[in-house]
């Protein structure tokens, strides 16, 4: 009947084989054995095909090419003056067929242009190697070819450099700016040395015609200040008028020779070694809608008197000064009395010294408290101060919107929790406060003094529309202790954001930030076309709905848009 049958009667009768049948069953063994991995493998090969049908019929494969397009983009920073990973791109672009199609085909994602140099100071100039420049300027071409027609946005970094530079490098950084300069709508530029672009400059007058943005950062390089609107200092960027932002804040006293025409600038962010120098930019630029000026020093300010008849600034809305140690913010705001400030809705006082006035009576001076009860932000990151300078400090502003605090070692976390607590029998200090940065030196931060504090100023209101906190960040050096019945015990609002991060001792007293307090200035110039973070979350939910293949996908590309 089969070709086992001899087996079986052999099996029924009982009789013992003789030595052919046992050579014979043992071969018929040996066949079975290959016939039933053939069949396992059969097996796994069809258990393969059916997880390839399933994923192609997976969430994560129907997606559209524009939701794709989206996601792929938030590979890229957000802020145009971080320096993103190039090599991003090419794994997009190996993942299988499709995904190299759709990133190919996105000109938004290959318009952000990065070329920085090397990290080591003691290296050479990378813009002074053949090799390196080479290499740089074949994957810059490569990004130009497809960005198609898009805006460019460059990210420059020359690296270190301790020799000049030649005339052949200086031809060389003009013909690297050629195929980009009428496509470039914003350039950070960052340069150990800045001698040899400021003195000699490798632009023509029609090289950017279409820059919007520039943000420019050198590396400890201080000259004498001169005159930065005489007729015969050299334009840095000629014929710039569309250029809208411009921040030099890290320049220094190089800002003279950084002169530029365009009419339309709207942001200036400055590093002014003296207090007359932001009443003369003011007066320069009266249609500015953004002003920064920092390193604003004691003494200098008397020289330069307010205008002599009220001028109008209609547009400015947001004004930030930061002053060095030992000087007066009512003398820092003197020369702007001159000025009508019609649309000023945010007025930010920073303080870049390790102490913030001279002099033990400072919170009872009447001038000090008016400039402050003007405030919408506050930034004493770079000032550590006591328990009593931070209640003078709050019961006087009481407009504050952003408040930056760093506290001295005797001032603990918990007193401060306490002060902006909102209690039946507290003055309830800074009511309109929504973003809270602060530095404590307090070895153990409790989450539940967080806790209590943000609750009180939201869920405990009576009135939604008093719950203005929405952002809470915590530095502390050593423990966090939370408990797990905290979120039970003192639950908080869902729409406030928390952020907690640990230092080390080791790593200085107070490291600062990276970037700078004013919200506008963490994301300089025009943002990049197609980055709407609201619209991509809208996007990508209706199409993944909330399956795993979509959890893990949104989880992958934007940790910080995806909410469980």
């Amino acid at each position: 009947m089969d070709r086992f049958s001899e087996t079986r009667k052999l099996l029924r009768s009982n009789r013992p084989p003789t030595e052919t049948q046992l050579d014979q069953y043992r071969a018929s063994l040996e066949e079975t054995k290959e016939v039933i991995k053939g069949a396992e493998r059969r097996l796994e090969e069809l258990r393969e095909l059916e997880q390839d049908y399933l994923r192609l019929l997976s969430p994560m494969r129907r997606l559209t090419d524009d939701v794709l397009q989206e996601i792929f983009r938030l590979t890229q920073p957000m802020d145009l003056n971080q320096c993103g990973d190039r090599k991003m791109l090419w794994t997009l672009t190996a993942v299988c067929w499709r995904w190299r199609n759709v990133a190919e085909s996105s000109a938004t994602l290959w318009n952000r242009l990065y070329v920085a140099g090397n990290g080591n100071p003691n290296d050479r100039m990378w813009f002074k190697d053949p090799a390196h420049r080479k290499k740089h300027l074949r994957w810059m071409n490569l990004c130009i070819k497809r960005s198609k027609k898009a805006p460019l946005y460059l990210y420059l970094d020359l690296g270190a450099s301790y020799t000049p530079m030649d005339h052949t490098v200086q031809s060389d950084l003009k013909a690297f700016f050629e195929p980009i300069a009428p496509r470039l709508y914003h350039l950070t530029l960052i340069s150990e040395d800045m001698d040899p672009i400021l003195y000699f400059p490798p632009f023509t007058d029609s090289t950017f015609q279409e820059l919007r943005s520039i943000l420019i950062l050198p590396v400890g390089v201080n000259r004498e200040w001169a005159d930065p609107f005489r007729p015969d200092s050299t334009p840095f960027l000629p014929n710039c008028s569309h250029l809208e932002v411009f921040d030099i804040a890290s320049v220094g006293p190089q800002f003279p020779l950084l002169k530029i025409t365009s009419e339309e600038l709207r942001v200036i962010s400055v590093d002014c070694r003296r207090a007359g120098s932001p009443s003369m930019v003011l007066q320069h630029w009266l249609d500015l809608r953004s002003a920064s000026f920092e390193k604003i020093e004691a003494g200098l300010g008397r020289e330069d008197p307010p205008p002599m008849t009220r001028l109008t600034a209609p547009h400015l809305a947001s004004l930030t000064l930061g002053f060095c140690e030992g000087v007066d913010p009512a003398t820092v705001l003197r020369p702007f009395k001159g000025f009508r400030l019609p649309s000023l809705t945010s007025r930010c006082l920073k303080s870049e010294g390790r102490r913030f006035m001279d002099g033990p009576d400072w919170c009872s001076d009447k001038d000090f408290r008016s400039v402050l009860s003007q405030l919408e932000e506050l930034d004493m990151g770079q000032c550590p101060i006591s328990l009593d300078e931070a209640k003078a400090i709050l019961q006087s502003s009481p407009h504050l919107r952003k408040l930056c605090l760093a506290t001295i070692p005797e001032f603990d976390f918990r007193s401060l929790m306490w002060i902006l607590t909102f209690t039946d029998n507290s003055s309830k200090l800074v009511p309109e406060l929504e973003e809270l940065y602060t530095h404590t030196r307090s070895e153990t931060v409790v989450a539940t003094y967080i806790q209590r504090m943000i609750r009180s100023r939201t869920l405990e209101l009576p009135k939604p529309s008093d719950r203005r906190l929405r952002k809470v960040t915590v530095v502390f050096p050593d423990y966090f202790i939370a408990h797990p019945n905290d979120a039970v015990e003192c639950p908080i609002d869902d729409s406030v954001e928390v952020e907690l991060s640990s230092t080390h001792y080791g790593e200085g007293l107070y490291p600062w930030r990276p970037t700078r307090w004013n919200s506008w200035r963490n994301k300089v110039g025009p943002r990049p076309e197609g980055l709407d973070e609201n619209g991509l979350r809208r996007a990508a939910r209706s199409q993944l709905g909330r399956s795993d293949a979509g959890s893990v996908l949104m989880r992958v590309f934007s940790p910080r848009l995806y909410r469980s």
